[in-house]
C-alpha cells in the first residue's frame, strides 16, 4: 500500500543542511584542536626557550672573567658586566665606544694587541692567548690573559670574536716575586762561591 500524505521527517526535509551543519562543526572542531595543540608546543618551545636563555645568561653574566662577543666591524654584540671588575669600566662605556677596548691597552703592549686582532679577525680558528697589560679606569695598571674564538653565523659567514680576558696580575706579580728571589739566591750562591 501507498502512505499518502505522510508527514515528512526532519532529516527527509533537511538532510542537506543538518550534513553541512555537521561538517562545519567537524571542521571547527578539528581547527580548534589543532590551534590547542599548536598552542600547547608553543608555550612548551617558550618555557624552553626562557630555560635556555636563563642558563646561558646565568654562564654569560655571571662569569667572573671578562667575556665580550665583538662583530666584524668591531662593535660589541655583547660584554659581561664582569668587564667593570676587570677594567673599571662599565659595559655600556664599552657599547657606547668600541675603540676603548684598544685604548685601554697599555702602549708598550698596543702593537701586539693589534697585530693579535688583525690576525683574530682574519682566521677561521682560534689563536693563541696573548698576555698584555691595560690601564683600568683608576689609572691602574692590570696584567689580563686574552684569549679569543672567531664566532661564525649558521650560514658560515664570520660573525665576529668571542673573546675572554683574565686578569692575571697576582699571578704576575707572583712570578715577578719569584724571580727577584732567585736573582738574590743566584747573587747570595756567587758571593759565598767567591767567599770560599
Amino acid at each position: 500500500s501507498v502512505v499518502l500524505f505522510r508527514e515528512r521527517s526532519l532529516w527527509a526535509e533537511h538532510w542537506r543542511s543538518i550534513l553541512l551543519t555537521l561538517a562545519v562543526l567537524g571542521g571547527q572542531t578539528a581547527l580548534i584542536g589543532a590551534l590547542l595543540l599548536s598552542r600547547r608546543r608553543r608555550v612548551a618551545a617558550e618555557a624552553g626557550l626562557r630555560d635556555a636563555e636563563q642558563r646561558y645568561r646565568t654562564v654569560a653574566e655571571f662569569t667572573h672573567d671578562w667575556e665580550y662577543w665583538g662583530r666584524p666591524d668591531e662593535t660589541f654584540a655583547y660584554v659581561s658586566p664582569s668587564c667593570l671588575r676587570v677594567t673599571g669600566y662599565p659595559a655600556e662605556d664599552f657599547y657606547r665606544r668600541p675603540a676603548l677596548l684598544n685604548d685601554i691597552v697599555l702602549p708598550e703592549d698596543r702593537p701586539r694587541w693589534l697585530e693579535h686582532s688583525r690576525i683574530a679577525l682574519s682566521e677561521t680558528k682560534a689563536t693563541p692567548p696573548l698576555e698584555i697589560r691595560i690601564v683600568r679606569a683608576d689609572g691602574e695598571v692590570r696584567w689580563i690573559d686574552h684569549a679569543c674564538t672567531p664566532v661564525t653565523g649558521e650560514d658560515g659567514r664570520p660573525a665576529g670574536l668571542r673573546g675572554s680576558n683574565r686578569d692575571i696580575t697576582d699571578k704576575k706579580r707572583s712570578e715577578e716575586t719569584l724571580r727577584e728571589a732567585l736573582a738574590e739566591i743566584r747573587r747570595l750562591r756567587d758571593r759565598l762561591e767567591a767567599d770560599n
